[in-house]
């Protein structure tokens, strides 16, 4: 069976400097540690607002893309309105001539 001793000064010295330095490596090791997670999270802050800002350009252009295809569509329409009146007012004026005896093809 072992015999248990008391510590001599000089262990308990050793003891108390190793904890003290094991301590401030810890304190080291946390405050290092926090520094990295608060740059990570200003480094996420900053990507998700670029990814915030590319996404609201996105949608304007989308916006703008879909305003200028509704410009188009409402021209071709209105042309198309033109063309048949167009069309309209044309066969009407050859009715016209036809019935004044006139070939509106000659």
């Amino acid at each position: 069976m072992a015999v248990l001793r008391p510590f001599s000064e000089v262990e308990l010295d050793r003891l108390a400097t190793i904890t003290r330095r094991d301590k401030e490596l810890l304190q080291q090791t946390m405050t290092n540690a926090l520094a990295r997670a608060e740059r990570a999270a200003a480094d996420a802050d900053r990507r998700a607002e670029v990814e915030k800002r590319k996404a609201e350009d996105e949608r304007q252009r989308a916006e703008q893309q879909m305003r200028r295809a509704e410009d188009e569509k409402q021209r071709a329409e209105d042309e198309k309105k033109r063309a048949q009146e167009a069309e309209a007012e044309s066969a009407r004026l050859r009715e016209k001539l036809r019935r004044l005896g006139v070939d509106a093809y000659d």
